[in-house]
């Protein structure tokens, strides 16, 4: 320390405090333990983008790393400024508390593996990305090749796995809203079947006593 001090001490004074100050400041604050700093909003910048990478490393592993270490991983994230994140990083520990139970569903007999798959991706999104997630659990439900399956996924998690229906409510209530609106829609389709056949009959019938009161065969 007392060579350090010592060559500080020679460098400053020789330079030209008059010619050379911004040099000497920082030198000084270099000294004393505080480098010469960058413009805080470019550390903060860098500190969020560097907050993104590791909780985006953190959903890349969540469903293959033990919960454990997810949630370890979480921590050693600092989002002490970053709310936002904060927030995505609690949704990524509370997936990784239920990982069990995701493992427990997917082998399960008779589920759509696609819906399971969006149901992972689902819980991990970010908000913005949401709805369109939504849509797509609405298109595979619609679809013959998922429909009866994924409708099971969806029974199944209201019924046995309250905790992964707690990561998305709202999908779950759109899901269930969704499949009610098709089966009433199927219902109505047979009704107005049936009623366009009574229809047809009652005209045929119409007809047949016109031409009989007019003489006809």
């Amino acid at each position: 320390m007392g060579s350090d001090a010592t060559r500080y001490l020679r460098e400053q004074l020789a330079r030209d405090p008059g010619d050379d100050a911004g040099h000497v400041i920082e030198a000084r604050r270099a000294f004393v333990g505080g480098t010469a700093r960058r413009p805080a909003t470019e550390d903060a910048s860098e500190a969020r983008e560097a907050a993104e990478r590791a909780l985006s490393a953190v959903r890349d592993a969540i469903w293959t790393r033990p919960a454990a270490e997810t949630i370890r991983a979480i921590e050693d994230v600092d989002l002490d400024e970053f709310p936002d994140l904060a927030r995505q990083a609690e949704r990524c520990a509370r997936a990784a508390a239920v990982r069990d139970d995701f493992d427990r569903l997917a082998a399960e007999k008779n589920v759509d593996a696609a819906m399971i798959a969006l149901l992972r991706t689902f819980v991990l999104a970010r908000p913005a990305d949401r709805p369109a997630l939504m849509e797509e659990g609405d298109r595979l439900l619609g679809h013959v090749a998922h429909a009866k399956h994924g409708a099971r996924v969806v029974g199944l998690v209201r019924k046995r796995y309250p905790e992964i229906r707690a990561l998305a409510p709202e999908w779950f209530s759109r899901l269930r809203t969704r499949r009610k609106d098709r089966k009433l829609a199927k219902r109505v389709s047979g009704n107005a079947f049936w009623i366009l056949l009574g229809v047809l009959g009652l005209i045929r019938l119409f007809l047949w006593l016109i031409r009989t009161l007019l003489g006809g065969d």
